[in-house]
C-alpha cells in the first residue's frame, strides 16, 4: 500500500518547477530590444551637429571680400545711380591702399570716418539741385590728419596719382589737415560753386 504513494508524490512537483521558465526569458528580451532601437537616433545626431560647423567656416571666407570690395567696385557702385552707396574712405598705411569704410550716408557721415593719426582719401557722391534740377557730383577729399606720421604726409600726393587711376570721375577735390577745415557746411558751399550754378537741397544720398 506504501508504494503507490511515494510514486506519484514527485511527478507533479517536477511540472510545476518548469512553468516560471517560458515567463522569465519572455520579459527580459522584449525589453532588452527597444533599449537598444532607443540608443540608435542618438548616433544618427553626430552627422547633424558636425554640418552646422562647416556652414560658418564657408561664410566667413565670402563674407570679407563682399563687405570690403577693392577700389574699383565701390567706385563703381558709388558711379551707379541704382546703387545706395555714396561714399567710401580709402585708407592709406604707408605702403598701399585699402578700402576702409563705405556708407550711403551724407557729406557729414563720410567725413566723420577721417582719424586724426592717420592719412586718407574720402570719394562721396553728393546730390545737389531741387526737384526740377539735379546734379550728381564727385568730391575727393585728401585728409592728412594732424597726428600722422610726416613720411606719410609726404606720400600722399604719389598715392592720390595712383588713386585717381582708378578714380577718374571728379568734380571736385580739396585736402584737410585739421577738423576745421572739414566743416559740412562749409564744404557743401564749396562743392555748389565749384559746380556753377547754385542750387539749394544739398544732399549726398542718391534719390
Amino acid at each position: 500500500a506504501s508504494k503507490p504513494a511515494t510514486s506519484a508524490a514527485p511527478k507533479p512537483a517536477a511540472t510545476t518547477a518548469a512553468a516560471p521558465k517560458p515567463a522569465a526569458t519572455s520579459t527580459p528580451a522584449a525589453q532588452s530590444k527597444p533599449a537598444a532601437a532607443a540608443s540608435k537616433p542618438a548616433t544618427s545626431s553626430q552627422p547633424a551637429a558636425s554640418s552646422p560647423s562647416a556652414q560658418p567656416k564657408s561664410a566667413a571666407n565670402q563674407g570679407p571680400p563682399a563687405k570690403a570690395g577693392s577700389i574699383q567696385e565701390v567706385y563703381e557702385s558709388i558711379q551707379s545711380d541704382s546703387n545706395p552707396l555714396t561714399y567710401v574712405i580709402i585708407n592709406y598705411n604707408g605702403s598701399s591702399l585699402a578700402v576702409g569704410a563705405t556708407g550711403s550716408g551724407e557729406l557729414s557721415e563720410a567725413i566723420g570716418k577721417f582719424v586724426d593719426d592717420g592719412c586718407q582719401f574720402g570719394y562721396v557722391r553728393v546730390v545737389t539741385g531741387d526737384k526740377e534740377s539735379k546734379r550728381a557730383k564727385f568730391v575727393l577729399i585728401t585728409w592728412l590728419g594732424d597726428k600722422a606720421k610726416v613720411m606719410q604726409k609726404a606720400k600722399m600726393p604719389a598715392q592720390k596719382s595712383e588713386l585717381k587711376q582708378i578714380i577718374k570721375n571728379v568734380s571736385v577735390e580739396f585736402q584737410a589737415g585739421s577738423r576745421d577745415e572739414l566743416d559740412p557746411k562749409k564744404l557743401l558751399e564749396y562743392v555748389v560753386k565749384a559746380g556753377g550754378a547754385n542750387y539749394s537741397g544739398n544732399s549726398a544720398a542718391k534719390k
